[in-house]
C-alpha cells in the first residue's frame, strides 16, 4: 500500500494525473484509511476535469477529523513536503469545485 502512496505522490507532482489516480486507487485498496491520498486524488482528478470523481472522494474524508481539509486548503498543513506542490494540490481542488 504504501509503494502505490509514493506512486501516486510522485506521479501527481510530476503532473501524470491519470496514473496519480491509477495509483491512489490501488493505495487505498490496501489502506482505506489514508485521508491525505484521498486529497491527492481530489486535486489529481481537479486536474484531469472530473469534478464528480473529486466530491466522491471528498465525501469519503468526511470520515476523518474535520480539520484535514480546510488545513490543506490554507496550507497550513502540507500534504506535500517538497516546497512549492502544495499549490499544486490547491490549484487542483480549486479546478475540482471545491
Amino acid at each position: 500500500g504504501w509503494a502505490y502512496a509514493a506512486m501516486e505522490l510522485a506521479s501527481f507532482t510530476e503532473g501524470n494525473f491519470s496514473d496519480a489516480t491509477k495509483w491512489g486507487r490501488l493505495a487505498l485498496q490496501m489502506h482505506a484509511r489514508m485521508p491525505y491520498r484521498q486529497l491527492v486524488m481530489i486535486a489529481a482528478y481537479g486536474h484531469l476535469g472530473d469534478p464528480d470523481a473529486a466530491k466522491t472522494q471528498l465525501e469519503s474524508i468526511n470520515a476523518f477529523p474535520p480539520d484535514i481539509y480546510p488545513a490543506v486548503l490554507s496550507a497550513s498543513n502540507e500534504v506535500c513536503k517538497l516546497h512549492g506542490h502544495n499549490p499544486i494540490i490547491t490549484d487542483g481542488f480549486r479546478k475540482a469545485g471545491l
